[in-house]
């Protein structure tokens, strides 16, 4: 709870989002640079969606000797938050500000090794919210290191060139010296961390193959691809992996991803006339120039929007699963593959509305530029809380339907 709602808070809003998760320092350096720091955040939500404010939060690590190494600062990045101790766990509270915002910077302020998780909890409950990724510090540079570890292995690379076979995530493999049981290796993309690290669990793990998301690679443009290791210790090896230089070319297929768990429900989608029960367009049905064009013959009583779409949503708990939780920001994907051409287009930061019953809607429209000139196609809509690059990236399910449809 918190002193503006009455409604409890929606634990999923207490995942903190680490914006740099990998800061490293020149070994040179004696003092830790100010310009190297991460930023963290995220909007404390109630269980409809409302933006709480003065919603107080705990935030720890499970190392306390974490918080000797680092300095945390406030939303300014100036005043510095002092550290204290919160049933025997070192840590700080945080308040969430208007708009449910909480926002801090850290700091390593030491010239070693570090590697931490931070964990947000609500003050008097035990449950703690583990952060999206883990934060490394580490005190050498990626140009310091040298370049020895064999590149990594795609196995359905094809010479410079990769692509999907319709599968959101790629298989890779590593080698390296002297494995040890809670390694962590990091993986980079053109001198910039993935975000993706594979934290090793004995020294076996090393012969397997691991799964990463494609979204690491910008599509079209080429990547050169390439691992560090740390160990336990917080301590980066002096030696990275020789870069795998390749270009993506993303998903032929034009078809939602094949392997993603799809646990919404997929959306309702409407002809051209607007989103009522007598304009529904059913799964498999046929989209033609009818269904976009409406009374007018040309585009409906809405002008350029050839559909609408529909998606449900409901209070972040275990009765509504299927439901996307009130206040999420979501990507609708659509692809189109017809006999004239193939159309790819996402509709990104669509909000779910705050709820005031046990439901709300959220209503896409769809120009008709994106609809028109498909003769005899296939349609397909799906919709996604978070990027593919995303730990916690959810899916709804898929919505298809067989097109034909001409310029108008």
């Amino acid at each position: 709870m918190n002193q503006f709602s009455k409604e409890p808070i929606n634990l999923s809003s207490l995942i903190l989002n680490v914006e740099t998760p990998f800061l490293s320092v020149p070994s040179f350096s004696s003092t830790y640079p100010k310009n190297i720091y991460t930023k963290v955040s995220t909007i404390v939500r109630d269980i409809y969606g409302k933006p709480l404010v003065g919603s107080k939060i705990f935030v720890s690590t499970r190392l306390d000797d974490t918080w000797e190494q680092v300095i945390v600062y406030e939303s300014n990045n100036n005043t510095e938050i002092n550290i204290t101790s919160e049933n025997g766990e070192k840590g700080f509270f945080i308040t969430s500000a208007p708009g449910g915002n909480i926002v801090f910077f850290i700091h390593p302020n030491k010239s070693r090794g570090l590697v931490f998780k931070l964990f947000a909890k609500v003050l008097g409950t035990q449950e703690e919210i583990p952060a999206n990724h883990d934060i490394y510090i580490v005190n050498k540079t990626l140009d310091e290191l040298i370049e020895k570890y064999p590149e990594p292995t795609i196995p359905n690379l094809s010479e410079i060139n990769l692509k999907s076979d319709g599968k959101s995530k790629f298989q890779v493999n590593v080698n390296y010296d002297n494995p040890q049981p809670d390694d962590s290796i990091l993986f980079f993309v053109n001198d910039h961390y993935s975000t993706h690290a594979i934290h090793i669990i004995n020294s076996r793990d090393t012969n397997g193959y691991f799964s990463l998301p494609y979204e690491i690679f910008d599509v079209g443009k080429l990547s050169n691809f390439y691992f560090v290791v740390i160990n336990r210790s917080g301590d980066i090896s002096d030696y990275k992996s020789r870069s795998l230089t390749f270009t993506y070319h993303g998903n032929p297929h034009n078809q939602p991803w094949t392997d993603v768990d799809r646990i919404y429900d997929a959306c309702t989608v409407y002809n051209s006339g607007g989103p009522s029960p007598e304009n529904i367009v059913r799964q498999n049905d046929w989209i033609t120039d009818a269904t976009i064009s409406g009374n007018s013959g040309k585009f409906g009583q809405y002008g350029e929007y050839g559909l609408f779409v529909k998606i449900i949503g409901g209070l972040d708990d275990s009765t509504n699963t299927s439901l996307v939780p009130f206040g999420s920001k979501i990507t609708l994907n659509l692809y189109i593959n017809s006999q004239e051409k193939k159309t790819t287009k996402y509709f990104k930061n669509k909000q779910m509305p705050i709820g005031t019953n046990n439901t709300a809607e959220l209503i896409i429209p769809i120009p008709s530029e994106y609809i028109t000139n498909n003769p005899n196609g296939l349609i397909y809509l799906d919709y996604q809380i978070g990027s593919d690059n995303d730990v916690n990236v959810s899916y709804g399910n898929i919505w298809f339907a067989k097109i034909d449809t001409k310029s108008i």
